[in-house]
């Protein structure tokens, strides 16, 4: 999942002169930079009112920030969404004599039997592990639902471009008299 936000130069069309454009420029760039901070922030925001994830999960690596293009014509900021699973030991969880009780979704829990609490070696946090059979080995680490999945209800992507589209707005306004002052 991918959420873009794109520049029209045809709004500054009548913007002409030497070092101009390269003034425009500068003002969105560091413009987008805030919106995409903004739109990260939102979304992050929407993700957790309905998943009990922790906060510092849904870092960078859930919603990677990229811009694209150089001119007035291309620029193009996109928040990638993550596809990937997250690690039940992620989420709100308690052990009990019947297995893990987890709440991945706000206000649910979910039993799951014979499941476990163990530290992961790798990341040094606690996992949720599930053995398939009746042998000791191998563990199943247990996986919930990913981002993408959280952010599918469609309300919250079109949050998260409207507020980038008002922060670009925004700081664009405000950046561009600063950037033209250098110019002249």
């Amino acid at each position: 999942m991918e959420l873009q936000l794109q520049f029209d130069p045809r709004d500054l069309a009548r913007l002409t002169g030497p070092g101009i454009e390269r003034a425009v420029v500068s003002a969105l760039r560091k413009g987008g930079r805030d919106a995409l901070r903004a739109m990260r922030a939102t979304a992050k925001k929407g993700t957790r009112e309905k998943v009990r994830i922790r906060a510092g999960y849904l870092a960078d690596r859930s919603f990677p920030l990229r811009r694209r293009g150089t001119g007035l014509a291309d620029l193009v900021w996109e928040l990638g969404v993550s596809g990937q699973e997250v690690p039940l030991g992620e989420y709100p969880r308690r052990a009990t004599r019947r297995g893990v009780s987890v709440e991945v979704a706000r206000g649910k829990r979910t039993l799951l039997k014979s499941a476990f609490l163990a530290r992961r070696k790798a990341v040094g946090r606690e996992g949720v592990f599930l053995r398939p059979g009746k042998e000791r080995y191998p563990m199943g680490h247990r996986l919930g639902l990913s981002v993408a999945q959280s952010m599918a209800d469609g309300r919250t992507p079109r949050d998260t471009l409207n507020r980038g589209v008002t922060v670009l707005r925004s700081a664009f306004l405000r950046l561009l008299p600063l950037e033209l002052g250098r110019v002249r």
